[in-house]
């Protein structure tokens, strides 16, 4: 949803700038014929144009019929519509984040790149962003995951100036957005490998944007991955994101 991209705007520029730190993308993420019709659905999800939206992300539908994310769209406006819910940018209904499932699902695995991940049970898919390998959406509850492979010309060392170079980066993205900071950058272990974890806090609105990022080295690859949610969410999602991120697999079988 175009609201929930708003608030993402720090993570996206945050991943896309590691990626820029390591070297441009690998090229291999293509994009989906139905992006056009996707960014003009969000860009009138976020006027409030309903309707228009809805007939925008049909189209991207009818263009690419296994895009999830136009699917989960048409969903989310037709929700909006029938309840006679105020258009108004950024309404959210109510929900009980005490449901929240403590279950991951299959794992997602992507040969190209060599990666595999469990998303939590129930997450869409979205590959067709050409900045992201894969983007996991929960349908419901307002929280993402979004995994990036860098390739480098040459291996890149977890220390401290790979620290240095990413502090740096973030300091001066978070800068040129209002309410966002940097709260943590350190080093952490993740599987038995040492990985620096980055984590940024960003004001939307009411909402407070917690964005934890980790950067995995892998010979000549960042691998980069990234989840999202709400404050209001973090005390339900952290061990389930954090349980998917800790299932990262550099070289599924």
């Amino acid at each position: 949803m175009r609201r929930n991209k708003g608030k993402l705007r720090l993570a996206l520029l945050a991943v896309i700038a590691l990626g820029i730190a390591f070297g441009n993308s690998s090229g291999q993420a293509l994009k989906s014929p139905a992006q056009p019709y996707l960014e003009a659905g969000d860009r009138l999800y976020e006027q409030g144009k309903l309707k228009e939206s809805l007939s925008a992300y049909e189209q991207a539908l009818a263009i690419d019929p296994k895009n999830q994310y136009a699917s989960f769209q048409i969903i989310q406006v037709n929700v909006r519509l029938s309840s006679g819910e105020n258009a108004a940018p950024g309404a959210l209904p109510a929900r009980d984040y005490s449901k929240v499932s403590r279950e991951l699902g299959p794992y997602y695995k992507d040969p190209l790149n060599k990666i595999a991940l469990r998303p939590p049970a129930g997450w869409l898919i979205d590959n067709s962003d050409p900045r992201f390998q894969v983007k996991f959406i929960d349908p419901h509850y307002e929280a993402f995951v979004f995994v990036k492979v860098i390739p480098t010309p040459k291996p890149v060392s977890i220390g401290y100036e790979l620290q240095t170079r990413v502090e740096n980066l973030v300091k001066n993205l978070a800068a040129q957005i209002p309410n966002a900071s940097l709260k943590y950058l350190n080093f952490e272990r993740l599987v038995d490998e040492t990985v620096l974890r980055v984590e940024v806090h960003y004001q939307a609105g009411p909402n407070l944007i917690i964005i934890n990022t980790r950067l995995i080295t892998d010979l000549q690859r960042v691998v980069i991955v990234t989840w999202v949610c709400p404050e209001r969410v973090f005390i339900y999602f952290r061990p389930l994101l954090e349980s998917s991120v800790a299932t990262v697999t550099l070289t599924p079988q």
